[in-house]
């Protein structure tokens, strides 16, 4: 049997480097893209000059960004991503088979994989990043050109809106490792709830691989390691033990353990798991997997029997 999700979390995590190996170069190409095109700004002293070829620059420059950063090869590679939804699909389809005898795939999941792909699609390409990209880079052209600021600046501004901002990473890489994370975990997060639910399985496990920015609620829900979907409403308020020993704190306008989407609740906790980025799963497991003295605690504790009660 199929005891971990080991493979399901390696083929997401290499989807998603693969995909995002390919932007730091980009953002390059619109670096010096856009530093050739401002030689052309006219300039007063060391500031650049408050006049009208200097506006009409800026839709100029804004004219070129989608076709150096929606390359063929582009293009190519969201094509080739969206596959993973199919891969991670039967991953899952795989999984359940071996849990349960009387799985079988639902016109609900297939529904939701489509939507997801034409989501992820559209965020990675046209819309998606004028939104979130060349609309940042128009907004801070637009405010040093008309501002009059030092050219130095303004080159300042840019490099570190497409290179160096504080995360280390550009803005497009930014944009996109969120969106290629959350898509693909938050879809498989999605199909298992959806399974869970038709057959349901009341044991988890929070799964996967803890890192350096890993968040003190994942780190509390990976050593927690089961969880019965009685304990979720107090996990997710960070009302266990585990989140106090990683010094978990609460975000005060949430209500939720920080890094939690705010909205996050029982009804999508498999979705949203510990928040943008996170690359966890909860896995659905038997309850022989399950220790017997953890059983034993579970199933005396008032929400067990309150959760018991209502199904």
């Amino acid at each position: 049997m199929a005891t971990d999700f080991k493979d399901l979390i390696k083929l997401i995590q290499s989807a998603v480097d693969k995909f995002n190996d390919q932007i730091p170069g980009i953002q390059k190409s619109l670096l010096d893209n856009i530093r050739m095109q401002l030689k052309e700004v006219d300039t007063k002293g060391d500031n650049i000059a408050i006049n009208t070829k200097n506006v009409r620059l800026i839709a100029q420059i804004k004219s070129k960004l989608e076709k150096i950063m929606l390359t063929p090869e582009y293009k190519k590679s969201v094509k080739q991503f969206v596959t993973t939804f199919e891969d991670i699909t039967k991953f899952q389809n795989s999984y359940f088979e071996q849990l349960e005898e009387k799985f079988k795939p639902s016109k609900l999941g297939a529904e939701i994989k489509k939507q997801a792909m034409q989501a992820v699609v559209e965020k990675l390409t046209e819309n998606g990043l004028s939104a979130n990209v060349t609309a940042g880079i128009e907004d801070l052209l637009r405010k040093n050109i008309t501002g009059g600021q030092a050219y130095s600046s303004l080159d300042n501004n840019l490099q570190n809106y497409l290179i160096d901002n504080k995360t280390g990473e550009g803005q497009l890489q930014r944009y996109t490792k969120q969106i290629t994370t959350d898509a693909l975990n938050q879809y498989s997060g999605q199909y298992t709830q959806i399974v869970s639910s038709d057959l349901d399985f009341e044991w988890f496990r929070y799964y996967g691989s803890n890192i350096e920015t890993t968040r003190p609620f994942c780190l509390a829900c990976t050593k927690k390691k089961f969880i019965h979907i009685s304990e979720m409403p107090d996990l997710i308020k960070g009302k266990f033990p585990e989140f106090r020993e990683f010094d978990g704190v609460i975000n005060e306008k949430t209500g939720l353990p920080a890094g939690l989407i705010a909205g996050t609740d029982v009804s999508n906790f498999m979705i949203n798991r510990g928040g943008y980025n996170c690359a966890h799963q909860l896995r659905p497991i038997s309850e022989d997997l399950v220790p017997k003295d953890y059983l034993t605690r579970v199933y005396n504790t008032p929400e067990y029997k309150r959760w018991k009660s209502k199904k």
